[in-house]
């Protein structure tokens, strides 16, 4: 599952944007956050297309890849690529299931035990939940919203100082969702994920969860 690590850190990105710590001299910042927030308070379900490109230093050509996700509040999650290579997880609570290839021979794994993963869940059901605590003070933070609303992040943890330069999430017009995001690491790759056919509150078949 080579791809899926790096979505782990961009989606822990683009689900926390709204708990960073923002200043009280900050009002455009904190009404625009809280804006967002309130937006989100009633989704209860989210599915979405999404297609990742990689532009890697090491490779003259940017790598494409295609897939979707599926949550189900308060603790569904499925992540899951369709090429160029079948890969994902889902998630329900704490027990999940992963699969390269065939997703119809999946492994099971317990999520207590991958801190990594546990970590990138735990921000997703935070930000769609509006849980401000489990994600205050790690990044420092700018909004845009001269078209739509933008968020600039830069990290403030010197773990991901060390590989992190910035991300760029926008958001649709309404502030439901995430329209894109964009993140830079400090060795000059970069990602974008672009999301499409963005779904809220839509009937999820329960068989796509562990």
């Amino acid at each position: 599952m080579k791809s899926i690590p790096a979505v782990f850190f961009i989606l822990c990105c683009l689900f926390s944007t709204g708990f960073a710590t923002v200043s009280s001299s900050d009002a455009p910042e904190e009404e625009a956050l809280e804006q967002i927030r309130q937006a989100m308070e009633d989704i209860h379900s989210l599915a979405a297309d999404f297609i990742e490109e990689k532009r890697l230093v090491m490779l003259k050509e940017p790598v494409r890849l295609k897939g979707r996700f599926f949550y189900v509040r308060p603790d569904r999650l499925r992540w899951e690529y369709f090429s160029p290579e079948a890969q994902g997880f889902a998630l329900s609570k704490d027990r999940g299931i992963r699969w390269q290839k065939n997703p119809n021979q999946s492994i099971p794994f317990d999520l207590n035990a991958a801190p990594a993963l546990q970590g990138f869940v735990d921000q997703i059901f935070s930000w769609i939940q509006g849980d401000v605590e489990k994600i205050r003070n790690r990044y420092r933070i700018s909004v845009s919203s001269e078209d739509a609303v933008s968020v600039l992040l830069t990290p403030r943890i010197p773990a991901e100082k060390a590989v992190l330069d910035r991300i760029l999430i926008r958001f649709s017009q309404d502030l439901r969702y995430v329209r894109t995001v964009h993140i830079h690491e400090k060795n000059g790759d970069t990602s974008r994920i672009r999301f499409t056919q963005v779904r809220i509150n839509p009937p999820v078949d329960s068989r796509l969860f562990p």
